[in-house]
């Protein structure tokens, strides 16, 4: 998307398929701890509490769940446009107090017609393959039926998942290139712990990943973590049977 401004033309994402993985956690490791203060700050820790113990996860549940006061809304529409204003300047190169003088409605139409991507999880879908780079790549396809024996590595890759996804949850973005080098392959590829190795040329590849497939990833495990604990939980009782018999 290009636009003009001071008389310069600038370029700001259109889509996630225009930013790539390591400028996601590059903007993360900028802002993201500080955004995440203010938001919990302004929240409080009762709220988070509340809406925890309902399962609510954004903002637009808690207002309507009656959680915030009409400060904490005012507050969090000030935040948003923080958020907005710093994507802004990140991914064009203004500087920030430039881009604060900038019409709101601006900066928050330039800035929602790329990231409102990033809060619509339940429409995103897993494809087959993704192309990238003139190569096609597969999401690594573990069995998930309740029939094969689960084996001590499985449960090992079953606690990672889960931990790795709970890390992704609180804002850890530099887990996610190494998740993508395990589970997204090239057509037959193997897994090798070669390709995790810090600094090895997986990884640093996956830093150039567009944003869209790095989040198709996380979304798998995602769905991964809820296949692999029920899995674990059925040859528990399967075990727990056998035992008695």
């Amino acid at each position: 998307m290009k636009f003009r401004f001071k008389d310069k033309t600038f370029s700001f994402p259109s889509t996630l398929s225009e930013i790539t993985l390591g400028q996601k956690i590059e903007y993360e490791n900028k802002y993201g701890k500080e955004l995440d203060n203010k938001y919990k700050k302004i929240i409080g820790e009762e709220a988070l509490n509340k809406s925890s113990k309902k399962n609510i996860d954004n903002d637009a549940s808690l207002e309507k769940e009656k959680v915030l006061t009409p400060i904490q809304e005012l507050e969090l529409t000030e935040l948003q446009i923080d958020i907005a204003c710093k994507n802004f300047s990140f991914f064009t190169g203004i500087p920030l107090e430039d881009v604060k003088n900038i019409n709101i409605d601006q900066v928050l139409n330039v800035y929602y017609s790329c990231f409102e991507q990033l809060n619509k999880e339940e429409d995103m879908k897993l494809e087959d393959k993704y192309l990238w780079n003139n190569e096609y790549w597969y999401l690594n396809d573990y069995k998930t039926n309740h029939t094969s024996d689960t084996t001590f590595n499985e449960f090992i890759t079953a606690k990672q998942i889960v931990k790795n996804f709970y890390d992704l949850g609180e804002g850890k973005w530099d887990s996610l290139p190494y998740l993508c080098a395990i589970f997204l392959r090239k057509e037959g590829e193997s897994f090798d712990e070669k390709l995790i190795v810090e600094n090895s040329e997986r990884i640093k590849l996956m830093y150039g990943l567009p944003l869209n497939i790095a989040l198709s990833v996380a979304f798998f495990l995602s769905v991964s973590m809820i296949i692999y604990m029920n899995r674990l939980v059925y040859s528990m009782q399967q075990q727990e049977v056998r035992d008695q018999t």
